[in-house]
């Protein structure tokens, strides 16, 4: 089939920092509907409307069961607004609708996403370093990284991981990180701003 390249991409508009983008690949009979897919679900967070953002999320499964990356996004809404069970119910659904997905390091983050919102911060970790060593450049996976190293005790090692992270994400602050974690429950952001302090993050 001829294929398409789509790129998507989601800016905080108050901080400038990306806080998203990736590029897909499919049929162009699918492009338009893939777009509308990905576009409401981060356009919702942007806006700091968790509950929308999950609805959408739920609506593009139930259109199609087996939109793989649907089920990661919307396994990632989960973890952030306080639901990581759930959430890692559609990450491994994700897994198993695809088991070798190119984007495979969005399961990863996903996950690591789900169990540091359960406290599971040593799974978590494992999560992290499986989505960088698939994705390098992908600074989200630092920040995680980040936050559950700094909440193992790991000060020296959350330093090391902030440091990478600061490489792709300059200028990044606990400010910053409250208002791109707008749409997420109060105790996710508390901790991930509380891990990042101790890992030396200005304010």
């Amino acid at each position: 089939d001829l294929l398409s390249r789509i790129s998507a991409r989601l800016d905080d508009a108050a901080s400038s920092h990306q806080l998203w983008r990736e590029q897909y690949d499919a049929s162009l009979e699918g492009v338009f509907a893939l777009q509308d897919q990905l576009a409401m679900p981060n356009v919702y967070a942007a806006a700091g409307r968790a509950d929308d953002v999950i609805t959408a999320l739920e609506r593009a499964i139930e259109s199609d069961p087996s939109f793989a990356l649907g089920h990661v996004q919307l396994g990632q809404a989960l973890a952030v607004t306080g639901r990581p069970d759930e959430a890692l119910v559609h990450i491994h659904k994700a897994i198993h609708l695809s088991p070798k997905d190119p984007h495979a390091w969005l399961s990863d983050n996903g996950m690591e996403m789900a169990y540091f919102a359960a406290e599971r911060y040593a799974e978590a970790v494992e999560a992290a370093r499986r989505s960088i060593q698939l994705r390098p450049d992908f600074a989200f996976g630092y920040f995680v990284l980040t936050s559950c190293l700094a909440q193992l005790g790991r000060t020296d090692d959350a330093r090391r991981a902030l440091k990478e992270d600061l490489k792709r994400q300059p200028g990044l602050s606990c400010d910053g990180l409250r208002l791109a974690l707008r749409w997420a429950s109060a105790d996710y952001v508390e901790r991930v701003i509380d891990a990042h302090r101790k890992a030396g993050l200005p304010e």
